[in-house]
């Protein structure tokens, strides 16, 4: 199979082998399943944050609180810091 680019690193580094084959993949990740030496393991890939298709994010972050209020306003005003702090979030 066709290493993703996404696992690439870890091939490189030699913590994985072999990418066998995808298992599943979902609205948030990818799940492949590779060789690490004799064991068969998992590896999730979370997608990047403008390729999720995550219709109900506004249910899953209700009631969260940002004590921090650069990133609160950057998060309401949706610039690209403000982004990168709520998918961290």
């Amino acid at each position: 199979m066709k290493i993703p680019k996404r696992l690439q690193p870890l091939v490189d580094d030699g913590m994985v082998d072999e990418v066998l084959y995808q298992l599943m993949s979902g609205k948030e990740a990818q799940v492949f399943v590779v060789r690490c030496g004799e064991s068969v393991r998992c590896a999730k890939v979370y997608k990047e944050a403008k390729n999720r298709s995550f219709k109900q994010a506004v249910q899953y972050q209700e009631g969260r609180k940002v004590r921090n209020t650069r990133r609160a306003r950057a998060m309401s005003k949706k610039t690209r810091y403000g982004q990168k702090e709520q998918e961290d979030a």
